[in-house]
């Protein structure tokens, strides 16, 4: 029992000691905070001129259309013909999107974005990366609100939505929430942006859930031990 002590103790000293190393070092991200800020004339949270509650329809399409990242464009309509859902994928082919695309940008079809419409204004946006949460972590280097969602049945896992500012991060951890609760898997967790307020996007990934929010990203692994029943 003492052994095991020890080495919870240690592991918890060791991931402490990792966020202090990674917050003290200058990290170089090739663009990636640019390409996550908004765009001039674009008040926050805003993607290539696209902002929630604001944005029309047509002019998201427009928005969509008219950049050289994104490929594929697909609309649903509800019975009355109107658009409620856009979904993209990036451009693919040699040189993707152009030179000046971001490298996070997945080099692949998939995992691009998605728009709910409502009464013809843009209510939720999410934004597909090729971006771990340990890279956004250093890209960043700033304080963060954190704030974790446990499963509920039909749910699609752990969540971790760490807000920054105007800009929100949603990742499933579901490789971190398992006994014992090893938080390494955490820096790679696959990322999705979420151009939204934190109040909203707690409603569309979360109406049900019990919300648990997390002063300081070393108190993640005591909540999820404690939420998971882990020994």
């Amino acid at each position: 029992m003492r052994l095991v002590f020890r080495l919870i103790i240690s592991t918890t000293l060791l991931f402490i000691l990792a966020i202090g190393i990674i917050r003290a070092q200058s990290y170089d991200d090739e663009g990636l905070r640019d390409f996550l800020m908004s765009p001039t004339g674009c008040l926050p949270p805003c993607f290539i001129g696209i902002r929630r509650a604001e944005t029309s329809t047509d002019e998201a399409l427009t928005f969509l259309q008219n950049n050289r990242w994104i490929g594929r464009i697909d609309t649903h309509h509800d019975t009355d013909g109107q658009v409620v859902f856009i979904k993209w994928d990036w451009r693919t082919g040699f040189p993707y999107g152009g030179d000046a695309q971001p490298s996070r940008i997945p080099a692949y079809a998939l995992n691009g974005g998605q728009i709910i419409i409502r009464d013809g204004v843009v209510f939720d946006l999410d934004v597909g990366m090729q971006l771990p949460f340990g890279e956004l972590y250093l890209t960043m280097n700033a304080d963060a609100e954190y704030v974790y969602i446990p499963p509920r049945e039909g749910n699609n896992g752990h969540l971790l939505i760490s807000r920054y500012g105007d800009l929100l991060i949603r990742n499933n951890i579901d490789a971190v929430a398992s006994c014992p609760v090893i938080m390494r898997p955490l820096w790679h967790a696959p990322t999705v942006i979420e151009f939204g307020d934190l109040s909203g996007v707690l409603r569309v990934n979360n109406t049900f859930n019990t919300v648990h929010r997390i002063d300081h990203l070393t108190d993640l692994r005591t909540i999820i031990r404690r939420h998971q029943a882990c020994g």
